[in-house]
C-alpha cells in the first residue's frame, strides 16, 4: 500500500506535536514566596498550606524557614489558594493563584500578629510564645491567652508544622506517624481515640507543648515522623488545692468544656486527679466540583455533602508523683 507523501508527513508531524504537547503539559512547576510581619520582622515557623480550589484539597503543607521563605515544588497546572496559620498570628488567605507552564514567585506576603495574645504574653511572662532550639520547638501555653477557650486539639491544629486530619491523624511537616506523649508517657491510643482525648482536654490544664522532628533514641518507638509531648500544669503549693474550669462557645451549635483538677501535695509526694467533660457538636460542609473530559465532550459533576457530628466525652486521670530530688520525679 502506497501512502501519499504529504499525508505521511502530516501524520508524523501531528504525532510528534501531540507527544511534545503532552510532555509539556505534564511539566511540574514551583511556587515560592517570602513572609514578613506587618511591623517588619521576618515571619518564620508559619504553617503554609497550598489548597487546590476546585476540590479544597490540601496539596502540600510546610513551615516557613528561618528566613521567612516557603517553596512548593512539583505542582501541576491548576488554580490554588494559600493559607497562612500559626499561633500568635491572624489567619490569612491568598488567592486565587494560577499555576500555568511557568514557576511563580510571589511578592512578599505581610502577616498581622494577634495583638491580644502579644499583650497577654508581655504582661504575664517574659518567655516567647514559641521557643525554637536545635532539637525541638516549645509552645508556651501557661499564663498566655492560649490557655483560655481552647482544647489540646485546638492548640495542635495551630502549632507550626502540625496538621490534624479529619480522622484525627496528626502529621508533622506533611508526614504521618507522629508519636504523641502526655507528660513524657506514650498514649498507646488509636488516632480517633487520641483525638477524642485531646478534644476533651482543656488548654488551661496544659503548661507547654514540645514538638520534636528528631526525637531522642529512647522515644523512637512507633512514630517515625516526630514526637509531640504535651506537658500538664502541676500545682507546686503544699496542701490541698483544686481548680474548676468552664468554657463555652456558640457558633452554629453550642460547644462546652468543663474540668476539675485536685491535688494533695506534701514535700515529697503529690497525689492528683483530673476530670474533664466535653460536649461538642460540629457541622461540616464538603463541596466537590469535578471536571471530567473525554475525547468528544467535557462534563462537570457537582456534589455537596453536609454532616453533623456530636462528641460527648468524659476523661479521667489520676496519679501520684514522688520527688526524688529537685530535678527527678
Amino acid at each position: 500500500m502506497n501512502l501519499n507523501p504529504l499525508l505521511l508527513k502530516t501524520s508524523i508531524f501531528c504525532i510528534l506535536f501531540f507527544f511534545s504537547s503532552f510532555g509539556f503539559s505534564q511539566a511540574r512547576q514551583s511556587l515560592s514566596g517570602n513572609l514578613k510581619y506587618k511591623d517588619g520582622p521576618i515571619a518564620k515557623d508559619i504553617t503554609v498550606s497550598l489548597v487546590r480550589i476546585s476540590d479544597s484539597l490540601i496539596v502540600q503543607r510546610q513551615s516557613s524557614s528561618d528566613d521567612g521563605k516557603f517553596l512548593f515544588q512539583n505542582l501541576k497546572a491548576d488554580i490554588y489558594s494559600i493559607i497562612f496559620t500559626s499561633i500568635g498570628i491572624q489567619k490569612a488567605k491568598l488567592g486565587p493563584v494560577t499555576i500555568n507552564n511557568e514557576s511563580l514567585v510571589l511578592d512578599t506576603v505581610f502577616l498581622h500578629r494577634n495583638v491580644a495574645q502579644l499583650k497577654e504574653v508581655s504582661i504575664k511572662t517574659a518567655r516567647q510564645l514559641i521557643q525554637k532550639s536545635i532539637d525541638k520547638t516549645t509552645i508556651d501555653v501557661e499564663n498566655t491567652s492560649l490557655a483560655v477557650g481552647n482544647t489540646a486539639l485546638d492548640l495542635l491544629t495551630r502549632a507550626p508544622g502540625l496538621t490534624v486530619m479529619n480522622d484525627g491523624t496528626i502529621q508533622l511537616n506533611g508526614k504521618a506517624g507522629v508519636t504523641v506523649m502526655l507528660d513524657g508517657k506514650l498514649t498507646y491510643l488509636s488516632s480517633s481515640q487520641l483525638a477524642t482525648l485531646l478534644r476533651s482536654t482543656n488548654s488551661s490544664q496544659i503548661k507547654s507543648i514540645e514538638i520534636m522532628t528528631h526525637p531522642p533514641v529512647k522515644f523512637d518507638a512507633s512514630g517515625s515522623a516526630g514526637l509531640i509531648n504535651i506537658i500538664s500544669k502541676k500545682n507546686k503549693e503544699l496542701g490541698s488545692n483544686g481548680t474548676v474550669t468552664a468554657d463555652a462557645a456558640l457558633g452554629r451549635f453550642l460547644k462546652a468544656n468543663t474540668g476539675l483538677s485536685i491535688n494533695q501535695r506534701s514535700k515529697k509526694i503529690n497525689v492528683f486527679g483530673i476530670y474533664n467533660y466535653a460536649d461538642n457538636k460540629r457541622y461540616g460542609v464538603l463541596n466537590l466540583d469535578r471536571a471530567v473530559s473525554s475525547l468528544h465532550d467535557l462534563s462537570n459533576i457537582g456534589q455537596q455533602s453536609n454532616s453533623t457530628t456530636k462528641n460527648l466525652n468524659h476523661t479521667y486521670k489520676a496519679g501520684m508523683d514522688y520527688d526524688i530530688n529537685k530535678t527527678n520525679t
